[in-house]
């Protein structure tokens, strides 16, 4: 009585075996640069969001609690925050500084801002990769624009880049609008404020 033969047809053969995996490697190669890049998109679009979501939360609180928020910027360092105004009223709160030489004190007065101790007061750090530049005037107490209660706003922009060259501008060219993602023809008006800004080129 002879033996059945063993059916080998239905087994994959040390070929095509090898060949699946070429096939799976192919795909492995395209497909993580595509990842890559798409959680790179993820990260420069949460950080735009992120200071829009914080602009429009310091702007509401600036107009229910009457007094000033600001949001603060370094760029160096990838950092941004927000503070408020320490008193109770508009107008900003004041404080004594003795300052002066030889033993002299001269009286100054300073707005104080105060970190908020909350969720919302903490330093938020821009993911590896990711930078921006401000675009607005620095103050001699720093980077920030400042929501005031009256609703009004520092006109100024954001621009988020990554490492890929993707950017969003994020801010307002008006003293009265929120904080959003500019459309182009924002962008464009932007540049010709800009433009017309700057001065004329000494003859």
């Amino acid at each position: 009585m002879s033996r059945p033969r063993p059916n080998f047809s239905q087994a994959f053969t040390l070929i095509e075996l090898i060949l699946v995996l070429a096939i799976i490697a192919v795909i492995a190669t395209i497909a993580v640069p595509s990842v890559a890049n798409f959680e790179r998109s993820q990260r420069i679009g949460e950080t735009a969001d992120q200071v829009v979501a914080l602009a429009r939360w310091a702007r509401t609180q600036a107009i229910t609690e009457g007094v000033s928020y600001r949001l603060n910027f370094s760029p160096a360092d990838g950092q941004y925050w927000l503070t408020v105004q320490r008193g109770a009223s508009y107008e900003n709160a004041l404080q004594e500084v003795q300052s002066g030489g030889l033993g002299t004190a001269v009286g100054t007065q300073v707005t104080v801002f105060n970190d908020l101790g909350a969720e919302t007061g903490r330093h938020f750090v821009a993911p590896a990769g990711v930078n921006f530049t401000c675009n607005f005037q620095p103050q001699p107490d720093g980077l920030y624009v400042e929501f005031r209660s009256t609703g009004r706003t520092d006109p100024g922009t954001v621009l988020v880049t990554d490492s890929t060259g993707k950017k969003i501008e994020v801010g307002t060219l008006s003293a009265t609008e929120e904080y959003h993602a500019l459309s182009n023809d924002e962008k464009q008006m932007e540049q010709t404020l800009l433009q017309n800004a700057s001065p004329a080129p000494a003859r």
